[in-house]
């Protein structure tokens, strides 16, 4: 079983849930979960081993893979080692970071896929967000970061990797031996509702799911939080310094402001765009997987839509921070004293 991701679809719920179960799931249902990781001492190789402790995504071996130019050494020896142990039973590798690979699916993965498929039953789970909450959590996430652009010119970069339906057939075609499973994550979609659970029973084939409910890791901020942040200036705080951004993170963690008229006629706004954009083809992935649903992103009456409303450059005007400027500079004043506190350079 390989879980890629996509991003902000419980990812980083499912790998705790492993992280926790690790010895139930391996005892009681003779399921192992296992870690891939860049080999330290060969520039074109990974390693593949059971998990033991720490961190159970495989984020490493994604991000080097990448690094060092797709090498396919690093593919075969991932495939060699994910061989040798499925030969023992059945084993689990997880990272969202997967999706990357798979977005405009790469030669050498999906091919080394594929032929590890022809000794093994090999699964692929892949969950899918609908358009405008998943656009709208990977903003929260890391999409703010990026100052150079307005939030409408951020969408209209990454849109085109939340194609679900053209993305799962390019994989099917280029992967016939694997199964390629899309799920969906909604709340109403999901197998009691929950992702852990979802992924254990569908996935796992697991009748029962010990510790499931109630885990949530990784949660994004808060829209309006997010939106102070992309306008912060430079000389504050870093938003490509993933060490300052998770002191900002944790100190803002459970900060749930009142969000304005705008926040909320913003998602009006994403919700149209997405709708228009993707629905079409959301109506032939809803019937080639079965789900029991009339639509993936809901339409949108036109009078519900902001007045003046002309398309998704609105997001840049509805997503501007509501504060004002002083109170801006007031946050900007206590978060070079916040990162200043833990010893960071401001």
């Amino acid at each position: 079983m390989l879980h890629a991701g996509r991003p902000k679809t419980g990812s980083s719920s499912i790998q705790h849930w492993l992280e926790q179960q690790t010895r139930q799931l391996r005892d009681e249902h003779g399921i192992v979960p296992v870690v891939a990781r860049s080999d330290a001492k060969s520039e074109d190789r990974s390693v593949v081993e059971t998990y033991k402790s720490g961190k159970v995504t495989s984020k490493d071996f994604v991000g080097r893979y990448r690094q060092r130019g797709r090498p396919r050494a690093m593919v075969d020896s991932l495939v060699e080692g994910l061989d040798r142990l499925a030969s023992r039973g059945t084993i689990v590798v997880s990272a969202e970071e997967f999706a990357r690979l798979l977005k405009d699916p790469d030669e050498g993965f999906v091919e080394g896929l594929n032929r590890l498929a022809e000794h093994h039953s090999v699964r692929l789970a892949y969950y899918v967000r609908p358009q405008h909450t998943a656009l709208e959590a990977t903003w929260c996430q890391m999409g703010f970061r990026h100052r150079s652009q307005t939030p409408s010119e951020w969408v209209l970069t990454v849109y085109r990797s939340y194609r679900y339906f053209t993305i799962a057939g390019r994989c099917r075609e280029a992967m016939p031996n694997v199964e390629f499973h899309v799920r969906p994550f909604r709340k109403d979609l999901l197998t009691d509702g929950d992702v852990v659970t979802d992924f254990a029973t569908v996935l796992l084939g697991m009748a029962s799911v010990p510790g499931a409910h109630e885990i949530w890791s990784n949660p994004g901020l808060p829209l309006e939080a997010v939106n102070l942040l992309h306008h912060l200036p430079r000389d504050v705080l870093s938003l490509r310094d993933s060490v300052d951004l998770s002191v900002v993170k944790r100190h803002l963690a459970g900060w749930t402001p009142d969000e304005s008229d705008d926040i909320v006629r913003s998602r009006v706004v994403l919700q149209h765009f997405c709708h228009e954009t993707f629905e079409k083809a959301n109506q032939r992935l809803i019937r080639k997987e079965g789900w029991a649903a009339e639509n993936f992103v809901p339409p949108v009456a036109a009078e519900a839509l902001p007045d003046g409303a002309t398309g998704i450059t609105e997001l840049d005007r509805l997503w501007a921070p509501s504060a004002s400027q002083g109170e801006r500079e007031l946050v900007y004043l206590l978060l070079k004293g916040l990162l200043r506190s833990t010893g960071r350079p401001s």
